[in-house]
């Protein structure tokens, strides 16, 4: 998702990157009780290191931590994404805006995106995500964990 948005024109912060990235993130749950929210993993040693590797040749990768939520959005986009050490940054500061930015009457699930690779944080405190820890490198592949939990949730079988 965060490729499809890419760098909005009127967003020169990463705080109010976030604050738009929650927006949509919640606004595309409107009708749902639950909102899951899964990241990629990126691996320093993997097929995907390769391939990712191969797809950024010809961007100049510029690293730029994200100590808080003023410091301002790199001018080159795609420079910036081409760091896999950014996007670390990035899904770790945009997990705990969706986390601290959830609405109060929808349950947040997000994964992928902590320190942890196999830690799932939730909006409601009640929620066991023990089935939701894993150690997917792909978004996808998490999504499809979250989607069963949820199944089996509403299925009544918590075994």
């Amino acid at each position: 998702m965060i490729m499809s948005l890419g760098k909005p024109s009127d967003v020169n912060t990463f705080g109010k990157y976030a604050y738009m990235f929650v927006k949509h993130i919640v606004k595309q749950g409107e009708a749902y009780d639950r909102i899951d929210v899964t990241f990629d993993r990126y691996r320093d040693l993997s097929i995907k290191a390769d391939t990712r590797a191969k797809r950024t040749k010809k961007s100049r990768p510029i690293r730029r931590l994200i100590e808080d939520q003023n410091v301002p959005l790199p001018s080159k986009w795609t420079d910036f994404l081409a760091s896999t050490d950014n996007k670390r940054d990035l899904c770790l500061f945009l997990s705990n805006a969706i986390i601290a930015a959830a609405p109060s009457k929808k349950t947040i699930v997000v994964g992928g995106g902590f320190v942890s690779e196999t830690e799932v944080r939730s909006t409601d405190a009640n929620m066991n995500t023990d089935l939701l820890e894993s150690t997917h490198e792909e978004a996808d592949t998490r999504v499809v964990l979250h989607y069963s939990q949820q199944c089996t949730y509403h299925s009544g079988d918590s075994s």
